[in-house]
């Protein structure tokens, strides 16, 4: 209910701090109410009622209230939001029925006003002003959601609390750290402790059996996963998610290796849960082979590709293509990796679609240059298709002539000497950890690979000097990257991986490398 200030009585003319009685827009003090307004009786209920005394049907405050609606719009009204003589309003028509007034502060005509009292003076202002004058905002130093007081000089939020000389703190409830504002909140470390906590309790729930239960409350209490504020509590929901498929699909703890991890969830989804993977590898002793994992992945691309394209007319000769190239082997006498085959097909069946045709009878002697022509990365994985044409089909296809398009050896060094010199003078230690072994692989000309495949065995110290061991020859480090590969600080397991990746599990993946000597080519403009 509002209604307009009164510093004095409208009968008497007294000063008066509040008003005894309002009636008809005038107020009238304790005195004067106490003499103008009488007991008589309530003309609907008959209780006693004190109205003024030349009011001829007066009515009691609860009658009044039972049968008052909104003057503009007919609702119900049990509590006004402003009275206009007895015209009630409610609280949202109660702008409408307002005298507009002039702000005090940016001189616009309003009816939707507040009144400010600040000591002794009393302003009224509009909303726009009101809400720019008590804005509440998140403290960037005790972090609570409090009335701005003012901006730090790098133009943060600060609340009364926080600012001036001497800000307020308290003592954490939880671990007794001095913690910024007033109150008994705890401080930030023990605030993100109780939220994970409360959440732990909550996705306990889902679990049915007991070890699995153990197992994910020994997860959130692992000392290597990392806690930190912000999404914290919608990764412990991912985790105990993950925990959740593992255990409906699982019968007992020992039926978990990597091969019953990878068809539950596939490679894309151990890799984007590698905090879950490390912790039951470390925790359960799962023996976990990368070579494995890889050839598991190729199976499954493979496999898909084939899915993709069965209702091609030449479907069963690619399966037979592939067939094939599954059993042979490589002048080592060793199948071919799963990755090559993939290639492989994939060159394949591109050059299949590309010359529409329904077989690979059908293809021209010419469909591999006029294919090479668009695609000419596909020369070298089409020459073992030539082969499989003409011995199964009776195909005779022509490979197109072989350009030399290397790098040139003035490049390779311009390279070499870029990527040192970035390794040397970059503080990102992920940029860092990424040229390294660009910088081994192309000095030693050795595959990229296989340097990221190192692991601390393969390295020895001796009287200063760092060898690495690859293919069961070694090779002396030498320049700044001896000193660079912090032999020291290599862990003390000899089959952890030198370049690891974001899971420790396996090394870091060739495209990560590739993007760092990328992006460095283009600065140089290579």
């Amino acid at each position: 209910m509002s209604h307009k200030p009164h510093l004095q009585c409208d009968d008497c003319g007294r000063s008066m701090l509040k008003a005894q009685r309002r009636y008809k827009g005038s107020a009238y003090c304790s005195t004067c109410y106490a003499r103008e307004f009488k007991k008589k009786t309530c003309t609907k209920c008959g209780e006693s009622v004190r109205a003024h005394k030349y009011e001829e049907n007066p009515v009691c405050g609860e009658c009044l209230r039972l049968h008052r609606v909104c003057a503009r719009c007919d609702k119900p009204l049990p509590r006004a939001g402003y009275l206009i003589g007895h015209a009630a309003f409610c609280k949202s028509c109660a702008p409408h029925g307002r005298e507009e007034h002039t702000c005090s502060r940016c001189g616009c005509l309003s009816s939707r006003y507040s009144r400010i009292t600040n000591g002794e003076l009393s302003e009224i202002i509009c909303q726009a002003c009101e809400r720019k004058a008590c804005a509440f905002v998140t403290c960037s130093v005790c972090r609570k959601y409090r009335q701005l007081h003012q901006y730090d000089v790098e133009g943060r939020a600060v609340c009364r609390d926080c600012s001036g000389p001497y800000p307020k703190t308290h003592s954490c409830p939880d671990c007794g750290a001095d913690t910024p504002g007033g109150g008994n909140a705890p401080c930030q470390d023990c605030s993100l402790k109780r939220r994970l906590d409360r959440r732990i309790m909550l996705n306990l729930e889902l679990f049915e059996a007991s070890w699995c239960r153990a197992l994910f409350l020994e997860f959130c209490s692992w000392e290597r996963l990392p806690r930190q504020a912000g999404n914290m509590t919608t990764r412990i929901d991912s985790y105990a998610r993950f925990l959740v498929i593992l255990e409906r699909n699982t019968l007992s703890v020992r039926d978990i290796d990597q091969q019953h991890l990878f068809n539950l969830f596939g490679a894309e989804k151990l890799r984007r849960s590698f905090h879950v993977v490390n912790f039951l590898v470390e925790k359960l002793g799962i023996e976990w082979d990368n070579e494995e994992k890889e050839q598991a992945i190729e199976n499954k691309r493979i496999n898909d590709i084939l899915q993709c394209y069965e209702k091609q007319p030449w479907h069963r000769e690619v399966v037979d293509y592939a067939k094939e190239l599954s059993e042979r082997v490589t002048y080592k006498e060793t199948p071919i990796k799963p990755l090559t085959v993939r290639n492989y097909l994939r060159a394949a069946i591109e050059l299949l679609m590309s010359a529409k045709v329904s077989s690979i009878q059908e293809l021209p002697e010419e469909a591999i240059v006029s294919h090479a022509k668009k695609k000419p990365g596909h020369c070298a994985s089409l020459a073992v298709f030539r082969t499989f044409a003409k011995d199964k089909y009776a195909v005779n296809l022509v490979l197109p002539e072989k350009k030399n398009k290397g790098i040139s050896n003035k490049q390779h060094v311009k390279k070499i000497k870029a990527v040192m010199e970035k390794l040397v003078s970059t503080p990102n230690e992920r940029e860092a950890k990424a040229l390294m072994p660009a910088a081994i692989s192309m000095l030693y000309q050795l595959p990229l690979k296989k340097v990221l495949m190192l692991r601390c065995a393969h390295v020895v110290q001796s009287s200063r000097k760092v060898f690495i061991t690859v293919d069961d020859e070694r090779y002396e480090l030498l320049g700044p990257l001896p000193h660079l590969m912090k032999v020291d600080q290599l862990g003390i397991d000899p089959e952890a991986f030198i370049f690891a990746g974001r899971s420790r599990m396996q090394p870091m993946s060739t495209g990560t490398v590739r993007y760092h000597v990328k992006k460095l080519e283009a600065q140089i403009g290579m």
